[in-house]
């Protein structure tokens, strides 16, 4: 992959850790204005995600670096 490719990428990634914190927000928001934020319990949950660039690849795979296996 390019470095044009690997911003690109990046920046996407960003968008979107941006945009799914608005939106847990926002839930967030309604369970408090409702009473219920007390009585809930959230729970987040996620994969290892993508390699992003690093040792010039993109996606996860059978590849055991660092940055993958670690949690």
């Amino acid at each position: 992959p390019t470095k044009f490719n690997i911003w690109e990428m990046r920046a996407a990634y960003h968008a979107e850790v941006a945009q799914a914190d608005d939106l847990v927000g926002r839930i967030l928001d309604a369970l408090t204005e409702t009473g219920q934020l007390n009585r809930t319990i959230i729970v987040f949950m996620s994969d290892h995600g993508d390699m992003m660039g690093d040792h010039g690849l993109l996606y996860k795979g059978c590849r055991f670096y660092e940055g993958v296996v670690h949690v």
